[in-house]
């Protein structure tokens, strides 16, 4: 090949040679003449059409880009609409918390109905926002999966709003049953007599709970000591101890000078036997101390032995007046047989419900009859009050954090000088 061929663009050189025509030196013929012209026109004709077809391509592209980002800044502004909606819509929530203060019965109300219209005007916005004008496809099935969603959410929520209502509805009776409770206890926690001294203390585990005790003068000048524990805690047990003081009170007001530890017992059992239905029960003690007889008589239904503790020249004993018997309201004929043991001067009793040795500490130990009792012999020489402020520290620094999973109650009463 020549220089002069060489130095032509190889792709003219290549068209060339597949004419025929090697050598620029010589004419080419008519025949490959023609074949040359022929090629580069269809050289030139295609490369034309490749640049319309490159042109049409970029103009198709950015018609395209421009449409999808209109399309996509359509989308950003619905989504935010969206976003706008749900956080409207969730702006309804904002009566349930968790603050000290519980919401009452009115506001939770409120906050239902708030909810209701939320929760209609967010599927209306919904449907606003995605009714497509425009010639855009939306996902029909991400558009039902936010509606339900959301409309889950709403629902969960007023479940929530309907719980806390039932849950303020039961604290007022909760609250109601306290107060009445507390009513049925002793004005004073400390009640003086000419010849004893008594104290007690209550702390329920729960809002209403079911323990209770009472002191009643008789005329002759004897006093009961009456406690006693119900099954369970709540408005129902709360209810009971209220049969319990009533109870008492007709017993001790027919009665009179004539009344026993056994009978009082007995007259118990049946109103708690007739308003239980055997559904709840109640364990009781009732101690009698007679000044003049000088002697302590208990009567026990299947509750916790009384402790007595005795001062004899010093020396601090305790040890339990076991008396038995079946709880109240187990059975309409039970017996509560009575147990009678001297009385002298000093002496401290305690009576108290299971609460207090079944107390636990964060390991799940119990407290314990034999820790009460060296706690009792411990403060026996003490005034009633000292003895009841020492086992009720004594118990809070035993139990630490652990829950309280039982009502708390005690009696402390001293005797004084006896004639």
């Amino acid at each position: 090949m020549s220089t002069q061929l060489r130095s032509i663009d190889p792709l003219l050189l290549r068209q060339l040679s597949k004419v025929g025509i090697t050598d620029l030196d010589a004419l080419p013929d008519n025949e490959r003449w023609a074949k040359l012209l022929q090629r580069i026109s269809d050289y030139y004709r295609s490369s034309s059409e490749d640049r319309d077809l490159l042109a049409r391509t970029l103009d198709l592209s950015t018609k395209e880009m421009n449409e999808l980002n209109e399309r996509l800044h359509k989308q950003h502004h619905r989504l935010n609409d969206l976003i706008n909606a749900i956080a409207d819509a969730l702006s309804a929530f904002r009566g349930i918390h968790t603050g000290e203060q519980q919401p009452d019965e009115d506001s939770l109300h409120d906050v239902t109905v708030s909810i209701t219209q939320a929760k209609s005007t967010f599927n209306a916005r919904l449907n606003d926002l995605f009714n497509v004008t425009d010639g855009t496809q939306v996902d029909s099935g991400s558009l039902s999966m936010i509606r339900q969603d959301f409309l889950s959410l709403a629902d969960g929520m007023m479940r929530l709003i309907r719980d806390a209502s039932a849950s303020a509805s039961m604290r007022k009776e909760l609250e109601v049953a306290r107060a009445v409770q507390q009513l049925l206890l002793p004005e004073s926690e400390t009640i003086d007599r000419p010849f004893v001294r008594v104290t007690g203390h209550y702390r329920p585990a729960t809002s209403c709970g079911g323990d209770w005790w009472a002191v009643h003068d008789l005329p002759d000048g004897r006093v009961f000591l009456v406690i006693g524990d119900v099954t369970g805690h709540g408005v129902a047990s709360a209810i009971l101890t209220g049969v319990a003081k009533a109870a008492c009170d007709i017993a001790r007001n027919l009665r009179k000078n004539d009344l026993q530890c056994d009978e009082l017992l007995r007259m118990m059992n049946t109103s708690i036997y007739g308003a239980g239905k055997q559904r709840l029960m109640m364990t009781a003690s009732v101690c009698m101390i007679d000044p003049r007889a000088k002697k302590l008589t208990v009567s026990s239904a299947g509750h916790t032995f009384p402790m007595l503790i005795r001062n004899r020249g010093g020396q601090l004993t305790a040890a339990p007046i076991v008396a038995h018997g079946s709880p109240l309201g187990a059975s309409p004929d039970s017996v509560f047989p009575e147990v009678t043991v001297p009385l002298e001067s000093n002496d401290v009793l305690c009576c108290y419900t299971d609460g207090v040795t079944e107390c636990e500490s964060p390991l799940k130990e119990q407290f314990s009859e034999r820790r009460l009792r060296e706690l009792l012999i411990h403060a026996g020489r003490w005034d009633p009050s000292a003895i009841r402020d020492t086992i009720e520290h004594s118990l809070a620094q035993f139990a630490g954090d652990a829950p309280q999973i039982d009502d708390i109650t005690f009696i402390i009463a001293k005797v004084g000088m006896l004639g």
